[in-house]
């Protein structure tokens, strides 16, 4: 039986009795033409016709076997294609549902998953709409404002809309709020290199949720890393909070360092213990010794001190004064 895929260039593909063909040309009469896959690469004349109802005839047979595990792939990636078009499954579900049950020889020439789910990237992309230039341009659809979860929940938390040159969205459930209204300790942490050019960075507030696991609970787009900025975005998620959990806030927040995230921090929860988050301070610390400008001789003695020095983040404070007396 026949079956029909897209191509890589959306054009169309003939899959008929093991073999792929690509399609040559129309004829009168709704026929169209087509030629093995192969025919320029291997030379082979594989040639079918198909008329008006899809009924195929092979005019020309093939110069090699079938190839059941390429044909299987054909009918996956597409089906993974359509899938990008007609749900808003993220890549990675799509990908897995499409592939679930294939055989292991066609598992075994499957691309990696990576490839397949940007594939589903590509995709929504071309057929999308315009990207925005501007933060006005920013307008998300309907079916993109609620969770997937088992009670879909509106995920916009708050819009600070059009028409402000200053953009904040923030993207929390009603559940992700509650959630966070139960966590004592926040974890703050700013990713600015992002695809989304409109703004300068992402910023995640995770918090713990049946202790010890720590899950993100809100992610805000910011249009920049000023401390008016982050203390505008606190103060509307505060709100947000104090609808539900009046009141609420977190005894101690860990953040990355960055100065203007700490002093917004400082101002929006002024009861609040601040901590630098100890991996952002490693890495904050080596910056500096390799700013220095030392050779790589002088940095490599130094990496060993390096470690004891932070280690000391660990040490009690009443016990440093006979630690330095060793």
């Amino acid at each position: 039986m026949a079956s029909f895929v897209k191509s890589n260039k959306n054009g169309e593909k003939l899959i008929y009795d093991g073999f792929i063909y690509v399609k040559c040309k129309n004829g009168p009469d709704n026929k169209r033409y087509w030629r093995c896959e192969f025919w320029r690469s291997h030379k082979c004349n594989g040639f079918a016709v198909t008329d008006s109802d899809n009924m195929v005839t092979v005019t020309k047979q093939h110069d090699h076997e079938r190839s059941p595990n390429r044909v299987e792939l054909a009918k996956i990636k597409d089906r993974i294609v359509q899938a990008a078009v007609t749900t808003t499954l993220s890549p990675r579900e799509i990908v897995n549902n499409q592939i679930a049950g294939i055989s292991d020889q066609a598992k075994a020439e499957l691309p990696k998953l990576v490839n397949l789910e940007k594939t589903v990237g590509r995709k929504r992309y071309a057929d999308g709409q315009p990207v925005p230039r501007f933060l006005s341009e920013i307008d998300i659809p309907e079916n993109l404002r609620r969770t997937k979860t088992n009670i879909s929940e509106d995920f916009i938390l708050v819009d600070t809309g059009a028409d402000d040159c200053n953009r904040i969205i923030i993207f929390a459930s009603p559940t992700d709020v509650a959630r966070l209204s139960t966590s004592d300790v926040w974890l703050c942490d700013g990713t600015f290199k992002n695809d989304q050019k409109l703004f300068y960075q992402l910023w995640i507030i995770s918090g713990q949720f049946y202790q010890p696991v720590v899950l993100p609970f809100v992610y805000i787009l910011l249009p920049s890393k000023t401390t008016e900025s982050y203390l505008r975005a606190l103060e509307l998620l505060i709100a947000k909070i104090d609808e539900m959990s009046p009141g609420y806030r977190p005894h101690t927040v860990i953040f990355d360092f960055e100065k203007a995230e700490e002093q917004a921090l400082q101002t929006a929860l002024p009861f609040a213990t601040i901590h630098g988050c100890f991996f952002q301070f490693k890495q904050a610390l080596w910056r500096k010794i390799q700013e220095l400008g030392w050779g790589k001789a002088e940095i490599e003695g130094l990496h060993n001190y390096l470690k004891m020095f932070v280690a000391l983040t660990f040490v009690d404070t009443g016990m440093f004064e006979n630690l330095r007396n060793r």
